[in-house]
């Protein structure tokens, strides 16, 4: 018998289904045979944005200088998503199975809206050089 997981977020610490979400935009708690268990509501991804965005956004940002995660994009971002921003959903396979879905838009949007905007930080610029 599958137990279903918790859809609670651990106070200060999102588990990896919610993580996944806030970083790519989709994620499902999974058995361990990769079938899904649950997904994290909306009011669940906001708590979890709220408690850890202190955490994940510089990490995120580090790795990938001139984008934003899905949960910034959601629940912090200084305006709506412009509508000529197009999400791709990126799949990606384990072993010929559906492994994780990623929703992404493209670095060059992302980046140009940030830099209109002044939100670029210093380290982005420097890993970025000239545009």
């Amino acid at each position: 018998m599958v137990q279903r997981l918790s859809t609670r977020v651990r106070l200060g610490h999102a588990d990896d289904a919610v993580r996944q979400a806030l970083l790519h935009g989709t994620a499902f708690r999974a058995d361990e045979d990769g079938l899904p268990l649950s997904v994290p509501s909306h009011k669940e991804l906001r708590a979890a944005w709220e408690k850890d965005r202190n955490t994940l956004l510089p990490q995120f940002i580090a790795e990938n200088p001139g984008s934003r995660p899905w949960g910034w994009w959601q629940f912090s971002a200084p305006e709506p998503i412009p509508p000529r921003f197009r999400w791709q959903l990126h799949i990606e396979r384990k072993n010929g199975v559906r492994f994780r879905d990623r929703w992404k838009i493209s670095r060059e949007q992302q980046c140009d809206f940030l830099e209109k905007r002044g939100l670029l930080t210093p380290a982005e610029i420097a890993a970025l050089g000239p545009q």
